[in-house]
């Protein structure tokens, strides 16, 4: 920007501002626009900049804009220019203390912003004393002691709805600031469960809140902080889940009414919410006690299925123990990196740098899987670990293969892998999940990522697998085998287990996940044998005919499979029930 033309339209109104800040109204756009420090450095330009996010947070309707520079046509020195829109200011208001600012920023998870400018501190560092001044002005933040300063020991009663935000959609600095200041946030952040803990925070001892919420959390990974919350610093009064119901208009949310309050319970009730419309007083009401739950996984239901995963804990080994569970590679850029097989551009390709690619329709139970997609795959194991060739090897090696990925290097180098840019990670031809390149080359279990009923299938190809869409099992240990485990996995006894462990999806899917498939409950030893023994006849009859009814067969695994487990027929039914 012109300085010249900037200070006379500053003279022109008053000489507004002071000495370090120049300001001036634009009437066509009807924002204020004001000149900063002369002399700015990078560290300064990052100071205001910081200020002016975090003030776009707390108050959107007043948020500055960054229009540009003036330069000192003698001395070159830069001085940024924001913008701000116009609005009504009560100055009749107390400003808010220094000290008070920097508790309050704490309170919302905000780190004190030091700035210094010539070695000396800036008294006001913090900057938004002076905001609170726009006192009409809606913002987004809840700051109990400021709004309610009456409310000293808490509300009777917080209601509320969190809003559905997917992790996604949230940036870097806001995960890494909820992470600093709340302590259920953990892994893929869930923003409902933050409103969740600073809903106990903001009760009085004996205050109660009600929320409708998201209810993934309480089978979910990321969930698992949340839960130990509600054990050990306070406690569910009483829950309400409503499953798959249509709660919303035009989504499927998978929400739970939930009571709680600031103290950890000893047992809540649990229900769940039935059919719609609505009816209360047609719940059953269940008494969950608080001692047999833990930060992992919940299972709610009545006192029979409780004791039915108490007993599959016994005697029994995690999966993970036994087995490992992988998740596979990930492209970032599928309409470049992934194929059809019949894609003509893989004609034009090298055969040796292709791996075949298994997606969840090429899995399906007892039938060995197919893959159906091909991808650009420039690594080479060394030592056990898959490594990227190195640029030069793959331009030696795979020319073709090389400038196809050269003409799209912009975008391949565009991709992310979490906060860096494959670039940035000197890896611009590699994918973002790479997997491992001896565990698709081995005989393994796999299953799509999201399914109805368990479609756990055999791969030979050496084919690898789509990260999220198919995980694979290969067996470790040498305690039990392939077979053993797929007659496992797919029996009635197994998929009831993962359907109360897995988050449950639209259409009534179930994701799986690397961790969830861990945790399954895995007998050996005695009468395992006939297990593997009917597993491996269905697999040849699914070889000579994929269409072929194996239902009886696998019938009779179910039943060997309720007998290796020790169930009684009231456990049976149970299974039995829900497989309905």
């Amino acid at each position: 920007m012109d300085e010249t033309s900037f200070l006379a339209l500053w003279n022109a109104q008053g000489k507004r501002g002071g000495a370090e800040h120049q300001v001036y109204y634009n009437q066509d756009s009807g924002r204020w626009f004001k000149r900063l420090y002369h002399g700015v450095n990078s560290s300064t330009l990052g100071d205001y900049l910081v200020r002016m996010r975090l003030h776009a947070v707390l108050f959107p309707e007043t948020a500055y804009r960054l229009e540009g520079f003036t330069i000192n046509p003698k001395s070159k020195e830069l001085a940024p220019v924001v913008s701000q829109p116009h609005v009504e200011v009560d100055t009749t208001g107390p400003l808010v203390a220094s000290s008070e600012t920097v508790d309050l920023m704490a309170t919302m998870g905000f780190a004190p912003i030091q700035l210094v400018h010539d070695g000396f501190r800036d008294d006001g560092y913090f900057a938004y004393r002076n905001l609170f001044a726009f006192r009409n002005a809606p913002v987004k933040f809840f700051g109990q002691r400021y709004f309610f300063p009456e409310m000293k020991e808490g509300f009777d009663v917080v209601i509320g709805n969190p809003p559905y935000v997917r992790v996604q959609n949230l940036s870097h600095e806001m995960i890494d600031a909820y992470k600093i200041r709340w302590e259920t946030a953990w892994k893929r952040v869930d923003i409902s469960a933050l409103f969740m803990e600073f809903a106990t925070k903001a009760l009085r001892p004996n205050g109660v809140a009600a929320f409708i919420s998201s209810n993934q959390f309480l089978v979910t990974e990321y969930g698992e902080k949340l839960r130990d919350y509600f054990l050990k610093k306070a406690g569910f009064i009483r829950m309400v889940d409503f499953a798959d119901l249509p709660i919303f208009d035009n989504t499927l949310t998978y929400v739970s009414v939930f009571f709680f309050g600031r103290r950890p319970t000893v047992e809540f009730e649990y229900a769940k919410g039935g059919n719609l419309p609505f009816e209360p007083t047609s719940l059953s009401w269940q008494k969950i006690d608080t001692a047999r739950l833990s930060g992992k996984t919940w299972v709610l239901g009545d006192n029979l299925e409780a004791a039915l995963f108490d007993k599959l804990s016994k005697d029994t080994k995690p999966l993970g123990r036994l087995a490992e569970s992988w998740a596979g590679i990930f492209t970032g850029l599928d309409e470049v990196l992934l194929f059809d097989v019949t894609d003509p551009r893989v004609r034009e390709l090298e055969n040796d740098i292709l791996m075949p690619v298994l997606r969840a329709q090429g899995c399906h139970r007892y039938i060995e899987a197919e893959p159906t997609k091909l991808t650009i795959y420039p690594y080479k194991e060394i030592n056990g670990r898959t490594v990227l060739l190195c640029e030069d090897e793959l331009k030696r090696k795979y020319p073709k293969a090389y400038a196809y990925l050269k003409s799209h290097k912009t975008a391949l180098a565009n991709r992310r892998d979490s906060r860096k840019t494959m670039a940035e990670k000197s890896a611009w031809y590699g994918l973002v999940r790479f997997g491992k390149k001896a565990v698709f080359e081995q005989t393994k279990i796999v299953s799509p990522g999201e399914v109805r009923g368990n479609e756990f299938s055999i791969d030979r190809s050496g084919a690898a697998f789509s990260c999220a869409r198919v995980f694979a099992i290969t067996e470790t240990a040498g305690v039990v085998s392939l077979e053993l485990l797929l007659g496992l996995l797919n029996s009635k006894l197994i998929e009831f287990y993962l359907h109360r462990r897995a988050p449950l999806k639209s259409g009534g899917y179930y994701s799986y996940s690397a961790s969830v498939l861990s945790s399954v409950p895995v007998k050996t030893g005695r009468g395992t044998g006939s297990v593997e023994g009917i597993v491996k006849q269905i697999i040849n009859e699914k070889i000579t005919n994929p269409a072929a009814d194996t239902s009886a067969l696998e019938h009779k695994i179910d039943q060997q499979v309720y007998a290796l487990y020790g169930l009684t027929p009231e456990e049976t039914a149970i299974v039995e029930g829900s497989a309905k």
